[in-house]
């Protein structure tokens, strides 16, 4: 089937333009002014909307387990949000159990995953560090799983030595592959811990407290030793703090090849939601925590200037059973929703207000985190012989994202009752209408696998601002 979109007002790689765009089967095979459509062709008329590439959530979590309880979206329910929020493809982090080999691991995933309605690729968390471990790597890349994680926090379950993740990225960076750093002092983090438990103070704004914004700088300013030792590409996920970004942008002045990750969570909520009654406050705990209205408005302007490249979700919901079965907050599983939500409140913050235009909001929303992940120029682009993942926005509509499937199936949802600006109308997956006009079309099952390729240098220095050009490379 062939499909002719016109006249809309399309993110190409050039920047916005009316042009028509072609789809034949899964591709975009033509991308320009006035297609004079075929006996048979299907014509969609785009005029006064815009169309996007499909979004690229980089960080999700669809198949966590945290002691007895698991996260409340599986790869069928946290799909069906997503491609109702125009993301098309997501990366999912694999955790391998204590002792568990990273091949298990990704067994485990790949079957949980044939559930998934939208296209999916994968990172690996790495708990430990032995030769073992490190000669795995290079073939998990040659595999197509280019990125992986790293933990300073959770010293009980994750937490690497700065010497042990320095040998990670001695390994991962020269065979092409990213790595992403969860950065909390984790030593700092679990002094302060035990010091308010042992003092009685158990309410959710303690979470807040013992991880203050300076166990991240500190953090961070460890694993900027690393990357100017190794030069291994690599992110900080899940930003959270203004003092981080001094941090980042200093470093990348220096032509690190160090980039930033956000998410909505951190640039539209604040610690007052820890002060809410209990049953309430528990609902808001992630790590890093939330943090001020001065941090928020920081990190705005770090997506805005390019300090931050990305934003994503971290999309970890835990179920009001799973939480309320805490009498602490350090018992609180940790994580918040926001697979659904995240174009609405990207577009919101941005583009409606003022801070950024429709092609940055694509590059934060979907070309960079292609880019980053090795997906592109496959995903994250609007040109000829990419995927044709496509998302149609009005940008006069709105929507309110308590609906669903945007909410996607925890019984909590941290933007209920908030009316957003802009409409997502239809999202394109592949050739094929996923999502219209509230109607999920897309079957579990229906999203594929996705290798990734090796980060190549032109990519890197496109991320690192060297060349501010468009890149596209069939």
């Amino acid at each position: 089937m062939r499909w002719i979109l016109k006249h809309g007002s399309v993110v190409t790689p050039m920047g916005l333009a009316p042009v028509d765009i072609v789809v034949e089967d899964e591709t975009i095979v033509w991308v320009g002014v006035d297609c004079d459509p075929s006996e048979g062709d299907m014509v969609v008329d785009l005029a006064g909307l815009y169309v996007l590439p499909g979004f690229v959530d980089m960080h999700t979590h669809l198949h966590l387990r945290v002691g007895q309880y698991s996260v409340a979206d599986d790869f069928q329910t946290g799909t069906a949000a997503a491609l109702a929020g125009g993301t098309t493809t997501v990366v999912e982090y694999v955790t391998p159990d204590p002792g568990e080999t990273f091949t298990s691991a990704l067994d485990r995933w790949r079957r949980v995953s044939e559930k998934s309605r939208a296209d999916y690729a994968f990172h690996v968390c790495i708990p430990r560090v032995t030769d073992d471990v490190l000669d795995e790597l290079p073939g998990l890349i040659r595999q197509g799983i280019t990125g992986f994680k790293v933990f300073l926090a959770y010293p009980d379950r994750l937490m690497l030595s700065t010497a042990e993740i320095g040998r990670v990225m001695s390994v991962v960076g020269p065979a092409g592959g990213v790595v992403f750093v969860h950065a909390e002092d984790g030593v700092e983090v679990e002094r302060l811990r035990a010091e308010a438990v042992s003092m009685g103070r158990k309410a959710p704004i303690e979470h807040a407290r013992t991880r203050p914004a300076r166990t991240e700088v500190e953090a961070v300013s460890l694993i900027l030793d690393l990357v100017e030792k190794t030069r291994c590409p690599t992110v900080v996920v899940h930003v959270s703090c203004g003092e981080t970004m001094e941090l980042l942008a200093e470093a990348r002045s220096r032509g690190l090849p160090v980039f930033g990750e956000t998410c909505p969570h951190y640039l539209w909520l604040t610690e007052r939601q820890l002060l809410r009654p209990f049953e309430e406050a528990i609902h808001y705990i992630c790590s890093p925590p939330i943090r001020t209205a001065s941090d928020a408005m920081k990190l705005w302007d770090g997506l805005c200037t390019g300090v931050l490249q990305f934003v994503a979700t971290d999309h970890c919901p835990f179920s009001s059973e799973a939480r309320n079965s805490a009498d602490s907050f350090d018992k609180v599983p940790n994580g918040i929703s926001g697979i659904g939500a995240r174009f609405n409140l990207t577009f919101a913050g941005g583009l409606y207000s003022g801070r950024f235009g429709m092609e940055r909001l694509a590059h934060v929303l979907s070309t960079h985190p292609a880019m980053i992940c090795g997906l592109y120029p496959r995903k994250g682009v609007i040109a000829p012989g990419a995927d044709a993942d496509l998302v149609v926005v009005d940008p006069f509509g709105r929507t309110d994202l308590g609906e669903e499937p945007l909410a996607g199936a925890c019984d909590f949802n941290p933007w209920e009752g908030i009316e957003a600006p802009g409409r997502l109308l239809a999202v394109m997956g592949r050739g094929e209408w996923l999502w219209r006009e509230h109607d999920l079309s897309a079957k579990p099952g229906r999203g594929r696998f996705q290798e990734r390729r090796r980060l190549s240098h032109n990519l890197l220095a496109h991320l690192l601002g060297k060349d501010m050009a468009w890149i596209y490379c069939p």
